[in-house]
């Protein structure tokens, strides 16, 4: 009966683990054959990681190049003299993109997929930069137990860089606001709001009660006369 259930753990191991390798190589085939998808995503994750950046802004980037997926529909409709062929147009230029690149015109077969392929890259690598923040919240990533505690340090160490950046060029961020808010300074990290690159407080809230807290050299006086 023990050699039985052996032998019933066995076969059930063996099963997950084909079903890993059988998912691993899907999912290769698949990388490989939306290639260019799979760069631009690459590419989108690693600068959302190297610059701190939320994958909010990948997703709005993604829809930024609305015009452009509307435009080449629109000229490819116009081409093929049938509005219906148009949906055809992704397809068509995957071709298009593995002819030219195995006739050695690697420019060209760029040019022809890049209107599908950025968006579509830009997406995707907002959902995989989502899923890795998310998986390491959680506990699920990592090799470590102190993976995710890394992992945030690293991140916030990038989100620094970034602000201070933004705010490193003379007149790079403007006092006001057109709405009259005040301008505070680079934003590094929200929690529970909109990810905003620029830190604002609303005109009327500055006759509240308000703690200004900076290093020595910072302007602290000079702030608190403004605000008086």
């Amino acid at each position: 009966m023990t050699g039985r259930w052996a032998a019933l753990a066995a076969t059930r191991t063996a099963g997950r683990v084909a079903l890993r390798i059988l998912a691993g190589a899907a999912a290769a085939v698949l990388i490989v054959a939306a290639l260019p998808v799979s760069l631009v995503a690459a590419a989108a994750a690693a600068a959302a990681w190297l610059r701190g950046l939320p994958p909010r802004q990948l997703h709005l980037a993604a829809l930024w190049c609305g015009p452009m997926v509307a435009v080449w529909l629109a000229a490819s409709a116009v081409e093929d003299r049938a509005g219906w062929q148009a949906a055809q147009a992704p397809y068509r230029g995957w071709l298009a993109m593995w002819s030219l690149a195995a006739a050695g015109s690697v420019p060209a077969a760029a040019a022809v997929i890049a209107p599908a392929a950025i968006p579509l890259g830009l997406a995707a690598g907002g959902l995989a930069w989502s899923y890795r923040i998310r998986s390491m919240e959680t506990g699920a990533g990592g090799m470590s137990p102190d993976a995710a505690v890394s992992f945030d340090l690293r991140r916030w160490r990038h989100q620094v860089r970034s602000a201070k950046a933004r705010i490193a060029a003379p007149g790079a961020l403007p006092l006001t606001m057109p709405a009259g808010s005040l301008v505070a300074g680079a934003v590094i990290r929200t929690v529970g709001h909109p990810a905003r690159q620029v830190a604002r407080i609303p005109y009327p809230r500055m006759r509240s009660h308000q703690v200004l807290i900076g290093t020595t050299g910072t302007g602290k006086p000079s702030l608190r006369m403004c605000h008086y």
